[in-house]
């Protein structure tokens, strides 16, 4: 069975859908298998060791709900049936995603392309697990129509742990009702750049995302388990408080005070004493373990600006 040829289209919707609709006219579209199927969206590309793919991300910092139904959709390369039609979608343990500090360097990647084993778990995404993280929901292209979609039912962590982003990748499989033989969709005819459309990818998270105000320069890089000790610190106000976040002068959470330019040296030293006091066992952990404080990876925190050329005077 010979695969398709690759499609010089342009990712725009409407071009899509005019090129799909014509698709047995058009030669670059042939097929010589049964009705393919493979991933649509607007959603965001990534680069991967693999390549292009789409990514979609739920994060429940920002919803008021514990779970949210996520339809990703699918295009069908062929015939329109009268009926509902089911196709195949996994969870695939074989494609793993980079975390964005590593990434930086994306010819490095890319020439690691075949090379995931070589990669240690510390640079990637822990995966996401079916009934932690997510549940699957119905395949199904519905009868009358050339798009479908698959439902993923994410769901909000209920330990700290599970709170950390999860990946979870997507992979169509052939079923008897599609083939899989339509593997790359170029979306830029000028460099032949293309996007994988077997593979999907979704993050899942319920943790706070990076604030635009934040400054490397006074608290170090960012990283979630920093941003919460900021934000439970009182620093005056008699309450915690939250970051001005895209330009809003109204703080996002409820029951705090937006924490001014003018007070982030005194967030950072609040910071460093508490990251120090940790370090040296002088106050002990939500469980009660005495031990130096980690990100939400597993790396030390320990880059605060003062945090070692102060380390000496910290006594109680």
């Amino acid at each position: 069975m010979n695969k398709l040829k690759k499609s010089a289209l342009l990712l725009i919707p409407a071009l899509i859908m005019s090129l799909l609709v014509s698709c047995k006219k058009d030669p670059l579209l042939t097929y010589d298998s049964s009705d393919n199927i493979y991933f649509v969206s607007v959603a965001n590309r990534v680069l991967q060791p693999s390549g292009y793919s789409y990514l979609s991300g739920v994060k429940f910092e920002m919803l008021t709900v514990d779970t949210f139904r996520l339809q990703i959709p699918v295009q069908v390369l062929g015939s329109v049936s009268d009926q509902d039609r089911r196709f195949k979608v996994v969870q695939d343990f074989n494609l793993r995603m980079v975390l964005p500090r590593f990434t930086a360097d994306q010819d490095v990647f890319i020439e690691q392309s075949d090379k995931y084993g070589t990669l240690p778990d510390s640079l990637f995404y822990d995966r996401a697990s079916e009934g932690t993280h997510f549940e699957f929901g119905d395949a199904i292209v519905p009868a009358g129509s050339n798009v479908g979609y698959v439902t993923i039912m994410c769901k909000k962590a209920t330990n700290a742990e599970d709170k950390k982003p999860s990946h979870l990748a997507l992979t169509l499989m052939p079923n008897e009702a599609f083939g899989t033989d339509f593997e790359e969709l170029i979306y830029n005819t000028g460099n032949g750049a293309s996007v994988d459309v077997l593979h999907y990818h979704v993050l899942i998270s319920d943790s706070r995302s990076k604030p635009s105000s934040w400054e490397d320069r006074v608290w170090g890089a960012y990283s979630v388990v920093k941003y919460e000790i900021i934000l439970s610190e009182e620093y005056g106000y008699g309450k915690p408080a939250c970051f001005w976040e895209d330009g809003s002068q109204k703080c996002p959470y409820e029951g705090r005070y937006r924490l001014p330019a003018a007070d982030h040296f005194a967030a950072q030293s609040a910071l460093r004493l508490y990251l120090q006091r940790r370090h040296k066992g002088l106050i002990t952990d939500e469980n009660g373990f005495t031990r130096p404080v980690r990100d939400e990876y597993g790396n030390l925190i320990e880059d605060v600006p003062g945090f070692w050329e102060t380390m000496d005077q910290i006594t109680e």
